[in-house]
C-alpha cells in the first residue's frame, strides 16, 4: 500500500507524511473469536507489527485502526477505511491527532 498523503502545513505533520509516504504498509489479518485481528508491518521496521483495532467490515467498507510512529518517535493513531473490490481496496486514511489525510488504494498479491 502507498498511500498519498496529503499534509496541512505544520512541522510534525509533514515529518510523519515524509515518513509515509515512502512506506509500504503490509497487513496480516485473522479471524480470532468471531473477529478479525492482526497487525501491520512496513519494510523499515518502524511498524514492526502495530496492533490494528476498531476493525469493521460494514458490506464492502473495511476499516480499521492502527498506532503510528513519526521520525521523531511521535505516535499518533491512523484510521484508514476503504471500498473492497474483488482484488484490490481503495479509500482514505486519516491521522486525526495531527489533522493529516490522504489517499490509498492496494492490491492482493498473488
Amino acid at each position: 500500500m502507498m498511500p498519498n498523503m496529503q499534509p496541512r502545513p505544520r512541522t510534525v505533520a509533514t515529518c510523519l507524511a515524509a515518513s509515509l509516504a515512502i512506506r509500504i504498509l503490509t497487513p496480516d489479518m485473522e479471524m480470532k473469536d468471531g473477529s478479525l485481528a492482526g497487525h501491520i508491518t512496513d519494510q523499515f521496521g518502524f511498524m514492526s507489527q502495530s496492533p490494528i483495532f476498531e476493525v469493521k467490515l460494514e458490506e464492502s467498507i473495511f476499516s480499521f485502526s492502527v498506532i503510528i510512529s513519526g521520525p521523531s518517535g511521535k505516535e499518533a493513531t491512523m484510521v484508514l477505511k476503504m471500498n473492497v473490490e474483488k482484488d484490490s481496496m481503495k479509500g482514505t486514511l486519516e491521522i486525526p491527532d495531527i489533522e493529516m489525510n490522504g489517499t490509498w488504494e492496494a492490491t492482493k498479491q498473488k
